[in-house]
């Protein structure tokens, strides 16, 4: 690595979303970026490390044999750095960070979810989380409870997983979903 230029945390953010979603521009989705600030972000990347982390073109998106190894690493420090911010937030005696909410599209029309009205209470009880509101389907719902992008998805499931936490919020089929891990404030039992 060369050692006038540091790396930097939005550079592993930025790689982390690009290799988790196979894109640059799914990836420029998800982070509110350009493509070319994605692509200059990675070029910086790979320029500071001195070796390529993965292959676009014709035949799709491969992350090299060092990009996968590098990817493992990155995740690693982005889950060690959002532990810290969380754990400082609690030292101070206050819940913050992001809170990644999931609904499908059909949620925002039901009249027996008053969403805006549960996340402007959420938002006035825990002023410092910062709510990110994203829609998906069920399955890519489910896929992102279980890898941890989404923290909480809103949908209607046909059946239980393990690990994850299925509660119903009305008559209908719609659920709310979250792993079994998730922080104290998301538990169903939290007030």
């Amino acid at each position: 690595m060369h050692h006038d230029a540091s790396l930097n945390i939005r550079q592993l953010q930025v790689f982390e979303a690009v290799a988790r979603l196979e894109s640059y521009s799914r990836a420029q989705q998800e982070l509110g970026i350009s493509v070319s600030a994605i692509s200059n972000a990675m070029s910086q990347l790979e320029g500071q490390l001195g070796f390529t982390l993965c292959q676009r073109g014709r035949g799709g998106f491969s992350l090299t044999e060092k990009g996968q190894q590098f990817l493992q690493q990155a995740i690693r420090v982005l889950s060690e750095l959002n532990e810290l911010e969380r754990q400082s937030a609690l030292l101070k005696g206050e819940h913050s960070g992001t809170l990644c909410i999931s609904t499908l599209d059909s949620i925002e029309t039901e009249t027996a979810l008053s969403l805006p009205v549960v996340l402007r209470s959420f938002s006035d009880k825990f002023p410092h989380v910062h709510i990110k509101l994203i829609i998906r389907t069920p399955a890519e719902q489910l896929n992102g409870v279980l890898n941890n992008h989404i923290d909480l998805a809103i949908g209607s499931y046909n059946s239980q997983v393990h690990n994850i936490i299925s509660e119903p919020l009305y008559p209908r089929t719609a659920l709310a979903l979250l792993q079994r891990s998730a922080p104290d404030v998301l538990q169903p039992s939290a007030g």
